[in-house]
């Protein structure tokens, strides 16, 4: 059951005001669009998972890991964005993300087909999957470097950001086309690792069910 929250307090408020100490602004779809939740989400989610619960974990360090999360960038530069340390900044987030992962069981391939199967053109084909990067710091060992530079990457940086390279760690992730729930996750491989190579390795094809289907980029399967 979803815990209560004081109806007498605006969460829009109170996370955006926080939100705006970092970066300036107090709006809602702003704060959407740097930490992919709505105010009111997060709020449930402190409440849920982290509130008289670890009181070490305080509102600003899950707005740290959210931006993690949504944005591509090196720890290094988050951490300056929230007047941290490197070292606070990785501390607190990787302690947010390893607490979630323990507790909100959300990813459970074995249970999938438990879940509401999409009708019309999508009937038999429970959810989509593709190959998702985060950036990294380039690995300082200069032998390893070309292992992890991501092409595809590149395109994206320069057509959008104006960057000219990278270097990324890849995850398959394959998400529910009905409610949207990841049920499958696998990785993470080295940038430059081909999508394709990633669904090989993860053995993900070996696992499904003979009348079951996928959607997918052509560039998956042959």
């Amino acid at each position: 059951m979803p815990p209560r929250c004081d109806e007498s307090i605006n969460y829009d408020d109170v996370w955006l005001y926080l939100f705006s100490t970092y970066f300036h602004y107090r709006n809602v779809h702003v704060f959407r669009r740097f930490m992919g939740l709505e105010p009111t989400e997060v709020e449930y989610v402190f409440k849920k998972y982290f509130q008289d619960k670890h009181y070490y974990i305080q509102q600003q360090h899950l707005l740290w890991a959210l931006y993690f999360l949504r944005r591509y960038e090196t720890e290094e530069s988050a951490a300056i964005k929230f007047h941290t340390s490197v070292k606070t900044f990785r501390l607190r987030v990787w302690q947010i993300l390893h607490h979630l992962y323990r507790n909100m069981n959300e990813v459970s391939f074995a249970d999938r087909l438990k879940q509401p199967m999409p009708n019309g053109i999508f009937n038999g084909c429970l959810f989509a999957l593709d190959a998702t990067e985060c950036k990294i710091d380039r690995p300082g060992i200069y032998v390893i470097q070309h292992h992890f530079y991501s092409g595809k990457f590149l395109l994206y940086f320069i057509n959008f950001l104006g960057k000219k390279k990278t270097h990324t760690i890849k995850y398959e992730i394959g998400v529910n086309l009905t409610n949207g729930l990841i049920i499958w996750h696998f990785g993470g491989l080295p940038g430059r690792v081909h999508d394709i190579n990633i669904t090989a390795i993860g053995e993900l094809v070996s696992q499904l069910a003979s009348d079951e289907y996928i959607l997918a980029d052509t560039g998956k399967f042959n």
